[in-house]
């Protein structure tokens, strides 16, 4: 089901998924996804997995290429405690990353620039099979042409 909302001024597609298996309900609950998952979120067991981060970016990231104003970056949105479970991943996997998590409002955006944006979208899109393609290509740009 989709309908539109308006955030910050623009006019956003909401979308809500339903489903009525329990099997598949605990298994999502197993890995932290619950309702109002936005606000709650944390990582169960997929801390270290590189496909999981590449999905969150996905979902709520957003990759802006350098374009002669700003630099390379990424800003992921989310609960704190996801936020800092990608901050940790980011720290363990590219030496002398910087990463920030700061409030807005109910949510915590983790901004990524330069080097390490670069290095982490690398990490997370060479050679993936599954991705979001306008992510993909974003992701590429900015590793390959940087």
């Amino acid at each position: 089901m989709s309908k539109k909302i308006r955030i910050k001024g623009k006019t956003c597609n909401q979308f809500t998924i339903r489903f009525t298996s329990k099997r598949l309900a605990g298994k999502l609950i197993a890995f932290g996804v619950t309702h109002r998952k936005s606000l709650t979120a944390k990582v169960i067991g997929l801390e270290d997995d590189k496909h999981f981060w590449r999905g969150v970016i996905d979902g709520d990231g957003h990759i802006k290429n350098k374009d002669g104003k700003d630099g390379n970056k990424v800003i992921v949105t989310g609960s704190y405690d996801l936020m800092r479970q990608f901050k940790d991943f980011i720290k363990h996997n590219i030496p002398g990353s910087v990463a920030r998590v700061k409030q807005d409002k109910k949510y915590y955006p983790l901004y990524i620039y330069s080097h390490t944006a670069r290095a982490l979208l690398k990490l997370l899109y060479t050679d993936c099979h599954v991705a979001l393609d306008r992510k993909l290509a974003q992701a590429r740009r900015m590793f390959y042409y940087t």
